[in-house]
């Protein structure tokens, strides 16, 4: 429902054109009928089946592995820690341009030499 009404506003934003705002008003139509029809389908299926199973549908289920999944599992571990699609695709980019390097870290922990000039 929230989506609907947000589509549509978005599509009234695009008045000042007459062609654009017909074709963005039919895009936000679309979207509507897709969410509709997806709740019309969704909603009843989610209901029977848990009515008949007394627990849940197929959409708890499937939110349920997911959830489980993503938090700690029964052996401790964190399964998702190094899921990371961001990290894995940077990581071997960054280790082509950023190296770190202890010297010159150290050295920079112990502060930048001074010139001293010579006593007469």
């Amino acid at each position: 429902i929230g989506t609907s009404v947000t589509n549509t506003i978005v599509s009234l934003g695009q008045s000042s054109d007459r062609v654009m705002l017909q074709r963005a008003f039919a895009g936000a139509t679309v979207h509507d009928m897709f969410n509709l029809l997806s709740v019309a389908t969704l909603l009843p299926l989610e209901l029977i089946v848990g009515a008949i199973q007394g627990q849940g549908g197929p959409l708890f289920w499937i939110t349920k592995v997911i959830t489980d999944a993503a938090m700690k599992g029964e052996r401790g571990a964190d399964p998702l820690a190094d899921a990371s699609p961001i990290k894995a695709s940077t990581k071997p980019v960054a280790g082509l341009v950023i190296k770190n390097n202890k010297y010159i870290i150290r050295a920079l922990s112990l502060g930048a030499p001074t010139a001293v000039a010579p006593a007469e």
